[in-house]
């Protein structure tokens, strides 16, 4: 069996378009895609960067390429804030180490208040016709 040939756009023939008209898709150079969502794009500022439509980008967030190349940039650009917390945090930055230890050691500054003492309370009746209402 022949293999069905694609036009002069790249198009391939199909029994739904047999000529393989249409427009051609849109080309995404992954690499870029993957620096951009680096620097913490969105898909409609990676749409803008590229000239199109955002709902192409997410279209194209269906592929796997495109959407490990979002995700891998996504995570460089965490290890690389990671990475810039720890050296504040080792240059002596307090609040870079308060902030450090509360989220990667679980540590906290809450206190424990107990009162071991009697409590009293003094309560105040008020009569309005029938009803007795109590105010602590």
């Amino acid at each position: 069996m022949a293999k069905k040939k694609a036009n002069k756009n790249g198009q391939k023939k199909t029994a739904r378009n047999p000529r393989g008209s249409g427009r051609p898709r849109f080309k995404f150079d992954i690499g870029e895609v993957e620096k951009l969502a680096g620097l913490g794009c969105t898909n409609e500022e990676i749409a803008w960067w590229f000239g199109c439509h955002p709902a192409t980008v997410y279209r194209q967030m269906e592929m796997d390429s495109f959407r490990d190349a979002v995700a891998k940039g996504k995570h460089n650009r965490r290890a690389s804030l990671r990475r810039m917390q720890w050296v504040t945090a080792k240059d002596g930055n307090v609040a870079m180490q308060i902030f450090l230890g509360k989220n990667e050691l679980g540590q906290s500054d809450r206190q424990d208040f107990r009162h071991s003492g009697k409590v009293e309370a003094e309560v105040q009746v008020f009569k309005i016709g029938n009803q007795e209402i109590e105010f602590k």
